[in-house]
């Protein structure tokens, strides 16, 4: 298993950035503000090291360019929200495990990540279906 551990200042620079306005944003704010803003120290509880347990962990595999919190938000390519289109539909397809509160509790995690993740976005999960319903021959 391999580890991967940012330093304090990798971490504080991917969300202050080196862009000079959010610099001197952050700076205004009071301490109070900066120490619940600075989830980045060592002894922070969001930014946790991560643990890659094969060569084919997604972050192995598919290397990204660095980007800090600024280039991420002003990115054209981000996308938002908007009327008529903030809903995300799940549909289960074949079977998750062997009992019924396997599956609810996965559901229910499920929903609440990407509610978190896709913030502004509504999950619905709709009916299941059976992997024979729609003609899949593998998984």
């Amino acid at each position: 298993m391999e580890t991967i551990r940012h330093n304090e200042e990798t971490l504080r620079t991917a969300l202050i950035s080196n862009h000079k306005d959010v610099i001197e944003l952050y700076e205004k704010f009071n301490p109070r503000v900066k120490r619940l803003l600075e989830a980045f120290r060592p002894d922070g509880t969001l930014f946790k090291p991560i643990e890659l347990y094969s060569k084919s962990d997604w972050i192995l595999s598919h290397p990204e360019p660095k980007q800090d919190f600024y280039a991420f938000y002003s990115s054209p390519q981000r996308k938002a929200p908007i009327p008529g289109k903030n809903i995300i539909y799940i549909q289960t397809i074949g079977s998750f495990g062997d009992s019924e509160t396997t599956i609810e509790t996965y559901i229910h995690w499920l929903k609440e990540y990407s509610e978190a993740f896709f913030y502004g976005v509504m999950v619905k999960f709709l009916d299941p279906v059976s992997v024979s319903q729609i003609g899949c021959v593998f998984r």
